[in-house]
C-alpha cells in the first residue's frame, strides 16, 4: 500500500534544512521511499526503505517520519 509521509525535525544540526516539516514523500509497495525537500535548496532523494531514510536522515532522533493519512490529512508518528 503506498502513502504519504513528511520528515518533521525537532532540531536542526547542520543549519541547512530548518525544523518543523522539512520534507514532504511517498512510500511505496516494494518499500521504496521518494522524498522532496521543502525550501530554497529543495531537491528528490530516492531511498530504498524507511530504514535507510532514518538512517541517513534521522540526527539520532530528532527527525520523526509522519505517515499522513489520506482520509483526513493527520500525520502519525513511526
Amino acid at each position: 500500500m503506498r502513502y504519504m509521509l513528511h520528515l518533521y525535525r525537532t532540531e536542526d544540526e547542520t543549519g541547512i534544512s530548518g525544523t518543523g516539516f522539512v520534507a514532504d514523500g511517498m512510500h511505496f509497495d516494494d518499500g521504496t521511499v521518494v522524498l522532496k525537500w521543502r525550501g530554497p535548496t529543495s531537491s528528490v532523494g530516492v531511498y530504498r526503505s524507511l530504514d535507510d531514510v532514518r538512517a541517513i536522515h534521522g540526527h539520532g532522533g530528532k527527525t520523526e517520519i509522519k505517515i499522513c493519512n489520506p482520509l483526513n490529512c493527520e500525520c502519525h508518528g513511526t
